[in-house]
Parts: structure tokens; sequence; C-alpha cells
């Protein structure tokens, strides 16, 4: 695996501040479960969908 450049540092963190600030608000939204390359995923969608 290989160490994450700077650009995706940058990214997570903007995900994550926006997440914290959704949160905080209790804001709604829309999730969108996508990979490491922005590939949409149903499979993760599903998997999310088993927990309660």
């Amino acid at each position: 695996m290989a160490t994450p450049g700077p650009d995706e540092l940058l990214k997570s963190h903007h995900i994550l501040a926006k997440r914290r600030e959704i949160r905080k608000r209790e804001m709604e939204g829309v999730v969108v479960f996508a990979d490491e390359n922005s590939i949409l995923r149903t499979e993760l969608f599903d998997e999310v969908q088993k927990g309660k």
C-alpha cells in the first residue's frame, strides 16, 4: 500500500471536516458510498444497511 500524498491527505482532511460540521449542525444530507477511485459502490451501501 502506497503512502498517501499531500493531495490525498488534504482531501481526507476536508471530507472529515465537512462530516464534523454536518454532525455538529445536525444537518440532513446525502451520503455517497465510493471507493478510493471515486467509483460508486452499491455493495458498500448494502453492507451499511445490514447494520443498525
